[in-house]
């Protein structure tokens, strides 16, 4: 069973805009298999789908990351 949620919320507010979330969650989201509450309908393939999206964004993640300038030090 795979499941994979944000921590969007907090008790009364959302931790990160709606902006935020189209720019940042929502290619990832686009690019997944789909979505079902029925475990029945999860199986390996999904799974490995589902891995290899979240390695992919990963690691763009960190190549963008990589390329943002950081602070001046001394």
């Amino acid at each position: 069973m795979v499941h994979l949620s944000e921590d969007m919320a907090y008790k009364q507010f959302p931790m990160i805009s709606p902006a935020m979330a189209r720019e940042f969650l929502l290619p990832s989201w686009r690019r997944g298999p789909g979505h079902t509450d029925h475990p029945g309908a999860a199986n390996a393939e999904f799974g490995l789908r589902l891995l290899e999206i979240m390695v992919d964004c990963t690691a763009q993640f960190f190549r963008d990351f990589s390329r943002t300038p950081g602070p001046a030090v001394g």
